[in-house]
């Protein structure tokens, strides 16, 4: 059986980490109308020719980082919601208990090491 107190002390890292993603993901990105996914914000530098190259090299780079940060974000929402309902620390591809030292490299884990490489 997974320690209780791990669990806990992975739910208080990964409501850390959840803030801190929030807090970077709106730099480079607004949530969207019905407050879901995020939506890359898109600068306006000015109307020159450079001023319009320079916001679509900083819209692209804001697309990247939404995208990856977002896809954190979801992944430790969804391990916030398996401790919720007391699935954390089960691999969801086998059933398997996980060991405690992948829940503390990666506590936002879905699988044990061997799914997840599969």
């Amino acid at each position: 059986m997974i320690d209780q107190k791990l669990i806990q002390t992975n739910k208080q890292r990964l409501l850390k980490e959840k803030a801190k993603l929030e807090h970077l993901l709106s730099r480079v990105a607004k949530r969207g109308a019905q407050g879901g996914d995020f939506q890359p914000k898109y600068p306006d530098i000015g109307d020159t020719e450079d001023e319009n190259i320079a916001e679509v090299v900083e819209y692209e780079k804001n697309i990247a980082e939404e995208r990856d940060m977002e896809g954190k974000l979801r992944r430790v929402n969804d391990a916030l919601a398996r401790i919720e309902k007391g699935t954390y620390g089960i691999c969801a591809a086998g059933g398997e208990e996980m060991t405690s030292a992948r829940l503390e490299a990666v506590p936002e884990a879905e699988n044990c090491v061997q799914h997840e490489s599969k």
